[in-house]
């Protein structure tokens, strides 16, 4: 959903704005971050991935609780971790994490370097580390001697890691789904999208209902191919741009409201139906979808006189025609004079 991508990086950045200012997440915008993330799934009937929330949530807490107890991160930075973790779910969870990471130690690396004190933080570290197991003396170690203290927001680098999760999800292909219970017949017309070079989506093929629903209730589907045996209430819940029914002749009538391509015929057809069926609701332009074709236009030149200029008039509207699109041309004459005109045999002739 693009929900889930959009509010994270929304959450991030009013979280490192108030740590900038001053210095401290507000309890309460994560809490409600929090409420609006789980009021979410109830909303939308999403009770079985409940379990998806809770995960993401703790986890940033279980993985990241130790470095708080050894002050080397805030409290503010691990809840708002989890806030995020409990939109997007385990799994990126722990991808924004480590990115998180990294690009704090880039950004950290290059005010350290800026401020030419590598060498100190270096020697400091290690009297760190010695006083940790010695006497723990820390804090007086790191505010004596005359070097520039760097207040480094960890809030910004998980900011700029949820911009770049919201910007790959506003960015990537549209998601063109099929769905079959015919294990051979989706993955054989999966394949054959992926070798069409003119589909402006990502293709996704599934061979049962659960995959689809849970893929389609974390992913926008744009697009949905689904035969008639696999649809069914779930699927219909779910924020689909357009369905289109894989039909095998006859469906049931309650899915007389999607528009319906026969599944039995060659796979270019069904591809061409189907855009066309996107396509007009879409009002997708031809230039911007190369898949969907204009209505062809036929010009016609007739003369009921003999030696008017008609096939001259004829070839130079066709080569004007040609600078700004494809033109077939053909001549209906018994003879045309093609030979003579372009200097070379013609083999095959239109009858």
């Amino acid at each position: 959903m693009l929900f889930y991508r959009i509010f994270p990086a929304i959450a991030a950045g009013c979280a490192a704005l108030m740590d900038i200012q001053r210095a401290k997440v507000d309890n309460g915008w994560l809490l409600f971050c929090v409420l609006v993330s789980l009021f979410t799934r109830i909303w939308k009937m999403d009770v079985s991935s409940l379990g998806t929330w809770i995960c993401g949530l703790l986890v940033p807490i279980l993985i990241l609780g130790i470095l708080f107890i050894f002050r080397m991160l805030g409290a503010g930075d691990i809840k708002l971790l989890s806030v995020i973790g409990s939109m997007i779910g385990p799994t990126k969870i722990l991808n924004c994490i480590s990115y998180s990471f990294l690009i704090g130690a880039v950004i950290s690396a290059a005010l350290m370097i800026s401020s030419g004190i590598v060498c100190q933080r270096i020697l400091l570290l290690i009297t760190l580390h010695q006083c940790l197991f010695q006497n723990r003396k820390k804090r007086t170690l790191l505010q004596k001697s005359g070097m520039p203290l760097e207040n480094f927001h960890f809030t910004v680098p998980i900011f700029f890691k949820c911009i770049a999760l919201c910007g790959r999800c506003l960015l990537k292909k549209k998601i063109f789904a099929v769905c079959d219970l015919e294990v051979d017949y989706a993955l054989n017309f999966m394949d054959y999208l992926n070798h069409k070079k003119n589909i402006p989506f990502e293709i996704q093929a599934f061979t049962n209902v659960e995959s689809l629903i849970a893929y389609g209730k974390m992913n926008h589907i744009e697009l949905l191919l689904i035969s008639q045996k696999a649809m069914c209430r779930q699927v219909q819940e779910l924020e689909i741009g357009k369905i289109v029914i894989l039909s095998e002749g006859v469906h049931p009538p309650d899915l007389d409201r999607y528009p319906s391509v026969y599944k039995y015929q060659a796979s270019s057809d069904v591809v061409r139906e189907v855009m066309a069926c996107y396509g007009a609701e879409k009002a997708v332009a031809p230039a911007v979808f190369p898949v969907l074709k204009k209505t062809t236009e036929i010009y016609a030149v007739y003369s009921p006189l003999g030696r008017c200029l008609k096939t001259s008039f004829a070839l130079t509207l066709g080569q004007i025609l040609a600078k700004e699109r494809a033109v077939l041309y053909l001549n209906l004459e018994e003879y045309s004079g093609f030979e003579e005109m372009l200097g070379k045999r013609v083999r095959t002739e239109f009858k």
